[in-house]
């Protein structure tokens, strides 16, 4: 019975040992690129530290991408990336089947794909100047209504509101400057989405850390760095915030 118990404690081990071995190989060999990528959930007390992620690759505009394939739920998709001038890797297409050449991360649909609306609003602010923004939506407003848009340092719209003549509208956070101006065109385009889960949504940082990054400003660069074998699955091997490394 002895002999028995370490035998299982010394296979266990080499398991172990083995799946180590596995990952730093992956890790060595695999092909280094940087996603895009905003923190969406707190630390989960039953899993430690830990940061849930979303990426700028997770959901798809399947439009732009010139894809024609339709999708159902957990299909198996392919989608090329290409790294221009931006430190990180976007999306240049998205298909079921493998890529012939260059650099592809594999995953699968969550919920197929569905209609979306993007927006174009065109506005004249206080000093006359004409403006166009595009929120990621813009409901119950239209042209002559005065809006306030929140806009971070990157000039993307944090949100946006209708003017209250009673209560001024502010926005908040780091960065984060207010435009207000009269509406003169509102422009929405129906578009076909898709979102996309890759097995890398999750990054276990040290304790305590957790919560700083899932803290951190809306404005904020946040770049997860991934080791990319040829079959196209990732592995987390680094996060960084407006380039500091976690």
């Amino acid at each position: 019975m002895r002999t028995k118990y370490i035998l299982l404690v010394v296979l266990q081990a080499l398991f172990l040992v083995g799946m180590i071995g596995m990952k730093q190989a992956w890790i060595a060999r695999g092909e280094k690129i940087k996603l895009k990528t905003v923190p969406v959930d707190p630390r989960d007390i039953f899993r430690g530290d830990y940061a849930r992620l979303n990426y700028d690759i997770s959901s798809l505009d399947l439009d732009s991408l010139g894809c024609k394939e339709t999708f159902q739920r957990n299909d198996k998709v392919y989608v090329a990336i290409s790294k221009g001038d931006k430190d990180y890797y976007e999306a240049v297409s998205v298909s079921s089947k493998r890529p012939a050449e260059g650099l592809y991360v594999a995953g699968k649909t969550k919920y197929g794909q569905r209609t979306n609306s993007k927006w174009e609003v065109s506005v004249k602010t206080e000093d006359g100047t004409m403006k166009t923004f595009h929120p990621q939506w813009f409901y119950g407003m239209k042209k002559d209504d005065t809006v306030v848009f929140c806009i971070d340092r990157q000039g993307n719209v944090q949100n946006s509101m209708k003017e209250n003549a009673e209560h001024s509208q502010k926005c908040y956070g780091e960065e984060v400057v207010t435009v207000k101006g009269v509406i003169e065109e509102v422009v929405e385009t129906k578009y076909q989405t898709m979102d996309v889960q890759y097995g890398i949504e999750s990054y276990f940082v040290e304790e305590g850390k957790g919560r700083i990054i899932e803290s951190a400003p809306r404005s904020s660069e946040v770049l997860v760095e991934i080791s990319l074998n040829k079959k196209g699955k990732g592995l987390i091997t680094g996060l960084y915030i407006d380039g500091k490394r976690y």
